[in-house]
């Protein structure tokens, strides 16, 4: 995977994705088109980010300067190399063939499965999301004009918070993916991250599968047993968001007494940053879940109306083979 330059700015960033572009075609092309070649790829080794994510709740700052430089330098360059392939992909107005011939090289045309299914593929996943990169870009943002190193971390946090629930991305960014993104702590408030991001990413998983078809939300139940157990289904979403409801409240008044300590003992931006942080990650949760539930209502009224149809048919069946014959 190339090293591009080091960014000096919000504007160093968007031209690496210009660079991106060029290196992955080239990286094809030298590949010499072998079918089943993947495109090189890296990520964040896991220990320093767990290191430097440990000091700052034990000591409330960051120690090691360089260490958080380089998780942000890896942090924008995987973003760049994400959108660059994203982009030629075919996920956006990116015109791959265009670039493909101003670089010497042949079209590699719409049909090119070789390109679009074998090569835009690592050994982390495929890298392709049209979910996580608005929400990564505008932290990103952020993060170039970020003045210390303890604000480097907590936007760096943010931007973690946003790749966990979805496996897939969160593998293309750190080594160990959510599983290992679920054992970082802020200290204060900490467990509450874990649990947080433990129930984002199963959402998350959830979301995933809907959309790739391994879970037909909206399938028709027919049949008795496909009914008691889709109810027992909405039955168990329901109950999983009052819970979710009220361990929010929980939270809130939880927050409530922090911002008192806080207040009390004027411990200042850095601790109200934190539970802001966890609180806005939890809304964020409660909308998704009223989102699914909402869903489920739906599915509810779909099996309801269709089982409503299937007894009136059978109904009318037998009242036609009960009429008398005439003679």
């Amino acid at each position: 995977m190339k090293i591009y330059k080091i960014a000096q700015s919000f504007e160093d960033v968007l031209y690496s994705v210009d660079d991106a572009h060029e290196d992955i075609l080239r990286e094809y092309y030298s590949k010499g088109r072998k079918k089943g070649s993947m495109m090189s790829w890296s990520v964040i080794p896991f220990a320093p980010i767990k290191k430097l994510w440990n000091d700052y709740a034990k000591y409330g700052v960051v120690r090691d300067e360089r260490g958080i430089n380089s998780i942000v330098e890896q942090m924008l360059k995987i973003l760049a190399r994400l959108q660059a392939a994203t982009d030629l992909s075919g996920h956006s107005q990116f015109k791959t063939d265009e670039l493909a011939k101003e670089l010497g090289y042949k079209a590699i045309g719409g049909n090119n499965t070789d390109f679009y299914f074998d090569f835009l593929e690592t050994p982390y996943g495929t890298p392709i999301s049209d979910y996580g990169l608005p929400k990564l870009w505008k932290l990103a943002e952020e993060l170039t004009t970020a003045t210390s190193s303890e604000q480097k971390l907590l936007i760096l946090d943010q931007m973690l918070n946003v790749i966990h629930p979805r496996g897939d991305l969160a593998a293309l960014f750190v080594e160990g993916g959510s599983w290992a993104l679920s054992g970082l702590s802020l200290g204060d408030g900490g467990e509450e991250i874990r649990e947080t991001r433990e129930k984002e990413g199963e959402i998350g998983e959830m979301e995933k599968n809907v959309a790739s078809g391994k879970v037909r939300i909206y399938k028709i139940a027919v049949t008795d047993g496909e009914f008691r157990d889709a109810k027992d289904s909405i039955r168990s979403v329901k109950d999983d968001i009052r819970d979710i409801k009220k361990d929010i409240r929980d939270f809130e008044s939880r927050m409530k007494k922090i911002e008192k300590k806080i207040e009390d003992l004027n411990f200042g931006n850095r601790m109200f940053s934190q539970t802001q942080t966890i609180f806005n990650s939890l809304q964020r949760k409660v909308e998704r879940f009223e989102t699914i539930s909402q869903e489920w209502r739906n599915y509810k009224k779909e099996m309801d109306d269709n089982i409503k149809k299937q007894v009136e048919k059978h109904t009318k069946a037998r009242i036609s083979d009960i009429t008398p014959q005439a003679f």
